[in-house]
């Protein structure tokens, strides 16, 4: 380390920098200590020129849905990946847990333009009973379902891509059927996960594994939006929260409360 702070050379200093934000950032290690995930040791010293080429939004949100599959083992007590963004999209979408920001001046982002929340001076065990509790009594209309702006995907088209999201072993599906309200429409019952070639979920987070076709994961993404597009002309526009009249039933059968 105290080579790379004295370097002068500006190949060694971008490597630093990006390792310094991918470890502590974007891939975060739940053992801390600025360690990275061996996969992305190629990105920064084998192929420094072709970083600027990747679609690293994607590859850090494959990590995150990774990590949050680690975490909702039972005997897993930390999380890794870009807790930064679990943060942002928790803030953007149910507002009573967006802390409360008393130097807020003026129209900032939804994040940011927070009311006092009631978990500043709870701590421990009674704060972690009451998220639970304001969890449980959120109704739809406690939603922000649409925080980034109407027809956000006008803007951001890959926001409608459907299928995985890949960076060598880091494949996870990506359903936007599943979120419907977020894009403005009615929910409905969804199409059938998609099924990995293995699944491996033990008691302990390090045995966990999940594999899907890596190959046929990245042209999936690359052939969109010839393939791979959610059609929205198919779904039904809506101005609230709705779903269908069947989609509560096959939900609470699927994920009994």
């Amino acid at each position: 380390m105290d080579q790379v702070r004295g370097s002068t050379n500006p190949e060694v200093q971008a490597t630093a920098w990006m390792w310094m934000m991918m470890s502590t950032t974007l891939f975060v290690d739940k053992s801390g200590g600025g360690r990275i995930h061996a996969q992305l040791l190629h990105e920064l010293f084998d192929d420094l020129d072709g970083v600027s080429s990747r679609f690293w939004a994607s590859v850090t949100l494959a990590y995150l849905y990774r990590q949050l599959g680690v975490t909702s083992i039972g005997g897993v007590k930390q999380m890794g990946g870009c807790l930064t963004l679990l943060l942002a999209w928790i803030y953007g979408y149910f507002s009573i847990f967006r802390p409360h920001n008393p130097h807020q001046v003026g129209n900032g982002s939804r994040a940011a333009q927070s009311k006092p929340a009631a978990y500043t001076a709870v701590e421990g065990e009674v704060r972690l009973k009451k998220l639970r509790k304001d969890l449980d009594s959120l109704s739809p209309d406690d939603v922000v379902w649409e925080p980034f702006g109407k027809e956000m995907y006008k803007m951001v088209p890959k926001t409608i891509f459907t299928g995985w999201l890949a960076f060598r072993n880091f494949v996870e599906p990506y359903m936007p059927d599943r979120m419907l309200r977020q894009l403005g429409y009615v929910q409905i019952i969804p199409m059938p996960t998609v099924v990995p070639q293995l699944a491996l979920r033990a008691m302990s987070g390090n045995n966990y594994k999940v594999e899907f076709s890596e190959v046929y994961a990245g042209n999936a993404w690359l052939r969109f939006p010839q393939s791979g597009c959610l059609i929205l002309s198919s779904y039904t526009r809506s101005t609230k929260a709705a779903c269908a009249d069947d989609y509560l039933y096959w939900f609470y059968h699927y994920f009994p409360s």
